[in-house]
């Protein structure tokens, strides 16, 4: 992915894909879902493909 792309992936209404064929809101569906949960979205990406991984803080559960 390059790297233009890679910087605005989670932008809302941001998308690569042709007209008519989605509206590709996941990524930042996603991005902000993690950012209200007080956590963040971490992308990197290489000729082998590209990895996102979704930050989320740990949480003590009540017993």
């Amino acid at each position: 992915m390059p790297s233009a792309v890679l910087d605005r992936v989670a932008d809302p209404f941001f998308t690569i894909k042709a007209i008519g064929t989605g509206s590709d809101l996941g990524p930042s569906m996603v991005a902000g879902l993690a950012i209200q949960s007080g956590g963040g979205l971490e992308t990197q990406s290489s000729e082998n493909g590209t990895v996102v991984k979704i930050l989320l803080p740990a949480v003590k559960l009540a017993t």
